[in-house]
């Protein structure tokens, strides 16, 4: 509300009319006419006139008008801001869970070529213990017999 008194107090263009500042016994005074015992004419600012007022009105209102559409512009690059920051972390995330998908299928790669090689063994070792004979110990130990 301020920043609307000050801009319609510079955008008006004052008329001018003469004052007096007269001082008597130590007062002083302000009158439209000279002081009788001497004083100093002074510059005093009338009302605006209807066309001035006018004049200072739609200066104004296109101020006001040009400093609301900035800011609108202001805020639109600020949601655009906000919307590629939040595709850019869209696509990070992205990226990042294709590499860990990657990585996944690796580990899973990796440890489906061990089992089959440690199936591989589990037979070997099931063969070979279909041909031995075992003992159980009485400690509950099974012991091969060759």
């Amino acid at each position: 509300m301020r920043i609307i008194a000050l801009i319609i107090t510079l955008f008006v263009t004052p008329a001018i009319a003469k004052m007096y500042k007269c001082e008597v016994n130590s007062k002083t005074s302000y009158q439209q006419f000279p002081c009788v015992g001497g004083g100093s004419e002074i510059e005093a600012y009338s009302a605006p006139t209807e066309a001035q007022r006018r004049s200072s009105v739609q200066r104004t209102n296109t101020f006001l008008y040009n400093k609301a559409q900035e800011e609108a512009r202001k805020e639109a690059r600020r949601q655009e801001r906000i919307v590629q920051q939040r595709e850019d972390e869209r696509l990070y995330m992205q990226q990042e869970l294709l590499l860990y998908h990657d990585e996944m299928l690796t580990k899973m790669d990796h440890q489906g070529k061990e089992m089959d090689r440690q199936g591989k063994d589990l037979k070997q070792i099931k063969r070979e213990a279909s041909r031995t004979r075992w003992i159980q110990t009485p400690s509950g130990e099974l012991v091969p017999i060759y």
